[in-house]
C-alpha cells in the first residue's frame, strides 16, 4: 500500500521539482523493486482527485479524461501511468485509488485542521475563495474501508477507483457545521481569491468501487462532530495557554 509523498497543492506549486522527486520516484522504486523481486506483490497506489482538475461534468467519474491544474496533481498522474506501465511491460499487479477530500482524527493538515486552529483562536476566520468552492469529503475509515474492498476484490490491471462519499458540500457549510461542532461563535469570511492549483468543485462517482461492495459508512455531520471532539482535546489546552 503505497502512500508515501507530498500532500501539499501549494507546496507543489512552490516546488514543482521536489514533489516530483518525492511523489513520483518513491514510486518508481517500489514497482521496480517488485518487478525485480518477483514476489507476485500487489501494489495499491494512493493517488488522488486532483489528477481531475476542474472536470467538465459532475459526479466525476474515472473515465473521465484527467486535466489536473496543479503539479501535485501532475505527479499523481505520472504515478497511474507508471503503475499501468509496469503491469503492461511486466505484469505488476496493482490499481490506483483516487482519493478525494479526506479527513479524520490524527489528521493535522488540510482544510479541517486549518479551520479548527482558526476557530479556536479567533473570532474571525477568512479563508480563500468565495465559500462556494465544493469537495467530496470522506472520512479517514472509509478511505481505509475502500483500501481492504480493492485488496480483496479488485482486478489489480492498472483500473482506477474513486475512493470518497459521492456527496459535494460546499466550503462555507463545512466551515459552519465546525463552528458549531466546536462551540464557537465566529465569523467565517471570504476573500473571494481562488488559490493557484485549487479546483472549484468536485464531486466523485463511486460506482465502480461500489460494485466491488464498498459503501461509506461516516457521513460528513457525524465525521465533523468526531473531529472536533479530537481536535479540541488537541488545541484547545494550547489555546488556553495562549490565552
Amino acid at each position: 500500500m503505497h502512500a508515501a509523498g507530498p500532500a501539499s497543492v501549494p507546496g507543489s506549486v512552490d516546488d514543482p521539482v521536489g514533489d516530483l522527486r518525492n511523489c513520483v520516484l518513491p514510486l518508481l522504486n517500489v514497482l521496480d523493486a517488485v518487478r525485480r523481486a518477483r514476489i507476485g506483490a500487489r501494489v495499491l497506489f494512493v493517488s488522488s482527485a486532483a489528477v481531475y482538475g476542474n472536470p467538465p461534468r459532475l459526479p466525476v467519474d474515472e473515465d473521465t479524461p484527467p486535466n489536473p491544474i496543479s503539479p501535485y496533481g501532475f505527479h499523481k498522474w505520472m504515478g497511474e501511468r507508471l503503475l499501468e506501465e509496469y503491469w503492461r511491460v511486466y505484469g505488476v499487479r496493482g490499481c490506483s485509488l483516487r482519493v478525494f477530500s479526506a479527513y479524520g482524527p490524527g489528521l493535522r493538515r488540510q482544510v479541517l485542521w486549518d479551520l479548527a486552529q482558526r476557530m479556536l483562536s479567533g473570532s474571525v476566520v477568512e479563508l480563500m475563495g468565495t465559500g462556494e468552492q465544493t469537495r467530496d469529503f470522506v472520512h479517514a475509515c472509509d478511505v481505509a474501508r475502500g483500501v481492504a474492498v480493492v485488496a480483496d476484490h479488485a482486478a489489480l490491471e492498472a483500473e482506477t477507483y474513486n475512493l470518497a462519499t459521492g456527496t459535494e458540500t460546499p466550503i462555507a457549510d463545512l466551515a459552519r457545521q465546525l463552528a458549531a461542532a466546536l462551540g464557537r461563535d465566529v465569523r467565517i469570511a471570504f476573500t473571494g481569491c481562488d488559490r493557484p492549483g485549487d479546483p472549484v468543485r468536485w464531486c466523485a462517482d463511486i460506482r465502480r468501487l461500489r460494485r466491488l461492495g464498498y459503501a461509506p459508512r461516516i457521513a460528513l455531520a457525524a465525521g465533523v462532530v468526531q473531529y472536533a471532539r479530537w481536535v479540541r482535546r488537541v488545541l484547545a489546552p494550547e489555546a488556553e495557554r495562549v490565552a
